[in-house]
């Protein structure tokens, strides 16, 4: 999640109020990273590209 759009936070913070309220769920928040072969995007040939257009 972009957590630099404002609308997007507001809907996931509207979420996890409404899911506590209920005690429904817990949630967990993690940051990830890519891998090192997920880094830069692949052509059709599935051979890795600096940019596609």
């Amino acid at each position: 999640m972009d957590l630099r759009g404002l609308q997007l936070v507001h809907l996931l913070a509207k979420s996890i109020r409404r899911a506590a309220a209920t005690n429904w769920c817990s949630v967990t928040v993690a940051k990830t990273f890519p891998g090192t072969d997920q880094l830069w995007p692949r052509d059709r040939a599935r051979e890795h590209c600096a940019a596609v257009l």
